[in-house]
């Protein structure tokens, strides 16, 4: 199945992509709070967070963002259904910080994250992290 990635790191067509680092390092305040309670609503949440490599299930919106984008580039990958840890919504996730920075409830938007729930969001971001992908090709730098 294809999907899209994007990274700091330089990467050729073939290359099997897994993930560099665990991101939770790098966070702080109400992000690391709501990743913390992210990985903390689910049995396996610590393992899957913390080693997976996180893919787009649907790349259209990376180009219109990508000057804010954090990273150099951006990739179409292959993953197989066998690689997929966990796919889910990520408007959820920007539910979730936005309650952090409030310092409102995380219950919720955790399970539903998790769950996949539906988002009141009419287009959903689906984020899909896996053990593994394989490079297709670049499709943007910067």
């Amino acid at each position: 199945m294809r999907a899209y990635h994007y990274t700091n790191c330089i990467h050729q067509p073939g290359d099997i992509i897994t993930a560099g680092r665990d991101s939770l390092t790098s966070f702080s305040g109400s992000k690391k709070a709501f990743e913390e309670a992210l990985r903390e609503g689910h049995t396996n949440g610590h393992a899957i967070r913390s080693e997976a490599l996180y893919v787009w299930e649907d790349g259209d919106f990376i180009p219109r963002i990508w000057p804010a984008v954090p990273a150099k580039y951006f990739y179409e990958v292959e993953i197989e259904e066998a690689d997929i840890l966990h796919r889910s919504n990520l408007n959820h996730y920007n539910d979730g910080l936005d309650a952090a920075k409030k310092g409102g409830p995380l219950d919720d938007i955790v399970a539903a994250y998790w769950s996949n729930a539906p988002s009141s969001d009419t287009k959903p971001r689906i984020e899909i992290l896996v053990t593994k992908a394989r490079v297709i090709r670049l499709l943007l730098s910067k």
